[in-house]
């Protein structure tokens, strides 16, 4: 799905984030999370893992690689997989 820079970071800014397939994964579990974006470089095994558990959930590989997420987050790791956290939305930055 394409989405430019600038919208991928209005949402991320916007809403509470969880950063991290393993993370994602254990909000996901505990059915905490609205969203997954994947980077358009992720494991295809990784992505298949998150498809079949989050099956009541949208999943939307984004345009974007893992150095871009890295780089929206302010992190200093490369991030293929960030869940939104359901129901919360903040003013403050994702870190």
């Amino acid at each position: 799905m394409f989405m430019d820079i600038s919208e991928l970071k209005k949402i991320i800014e916007g809403s509470d984030v969880v950063m991290g397939t393993d993370r994602t994964l254990k909000l996901l579990k505990q059915n905490k999370v609205d969203r997954i974006l994947l980077s358009n470089d992720s494991d295809s095994q990784m992505m298949d893992r998150i498809r079949k558990i989050s099956q009541k959930v949208e999943v939307m590989q984004v345009d974007k690689s893992k150095e871009d997420f890295k780089e929206i987050c302010k992190t200093q790791f490369n991030i293929s997989v960030i869940g939104i956290i359901s129901g919360k939305k903040s003013a403050k930055k994702a870190k």
